[in-house]
């Protein structure tokens, strides 16, 4: 009979595997989304060029904050550019950025911020909501 690792049989093996396979817990759609949305906050915070524009030691807090702004379902419901570009400059106009900005708000909300804001609602809506 063939082997697995620490030689337990195949066959014990794929038994087990379909036991731990019905404890997984299953995702809503919503929650799938969501996931999928503090992913894509926390790569584009901390990898690449982006990482170095914000506040240091601020990205974990920075992550939960625009997760917490930033959501799908109401850029969804944005029916035209003059909609969106209103929710998007309401949003780059608060001060809830104060604590993230490494320049001062007023040289970094404009750029910084915009662009983070930007990138990941262009991204999730067409990603989650269009295709």
């Amino acid at each position: 009979m063939p082997r697995g690792p620490a030689g337990f049989s195949n066959i014990w093996l794929l038994a087990l595997n379909r036991r731990e396979v019905n404890k997984v817990k299953k995702f809503t759609e919503k929650a799938h989304r969501d996931a999928l949305l503090r992913r894509r906050i926390k790569f584009v915070v901390e990898k690449g060029a982006m990482a170095r524009l914000f506040k240091g030691s601020t990205s974990h807090e920075l992550q939960k904050e625009v997760f917490r702004q930033v959501r799908p379902e109401k850029i969804a419901l944005i029916r035209s550019c003059e909609e969106y570009n209103s929710w998007l400059i309401s949003l780059i106009k608060k001060d809830w950025w104060e604590p993230y900005s490494r320049n001062g708000l007023n040289q970094d909300r404009w750029g910084y911020f915009a662009k983070l804001l930007n990138i990941l609602n262009i991204n999730e809506t067409v990603i989650n909501y269009v295709c």
